[in-house]
């Protein structure tokens, strides 16, 4: 992706860890996590993969979202601006 598209930003949806994976591999800059972290391998890799993780709770998509203080556990960095 990020050779065909040197100067764009390359955003992807996602609640799937092996498609965010891929995509942080092939030069994605988001990813967001459609699901809003119900896949706990997703909050293992995305905040050292890619510069931007957004993981929104859905209205109805799911009844046990990860949550702020969930995320923090899992990676103190998270809510944390990441410089370049």
């Amino acid at each position: 992706m990020r050779a065909a598209y040197p100067d764009q930003l390359i955003s992807v949806d996602t609640w799937r860890s092996e498609v965010a994976r891929l995509a942080c591999r092939a030069g994605a800059d988001l990813i967001n996590d459609t699901w809003g972290g119900v896949d706990p391998r997703c909050r293992q890799l995305l905040p050292n993969s890619v510069p931007v993780w957004c993981a929104p709770t859905p209205g109805g998509g799911t009844a046990n979202p990860a949550v702020p203080g969930q995320l923090r556990d899992d990676h103190p960095r998270c809510g944390r601006r990441r410089d370049p």
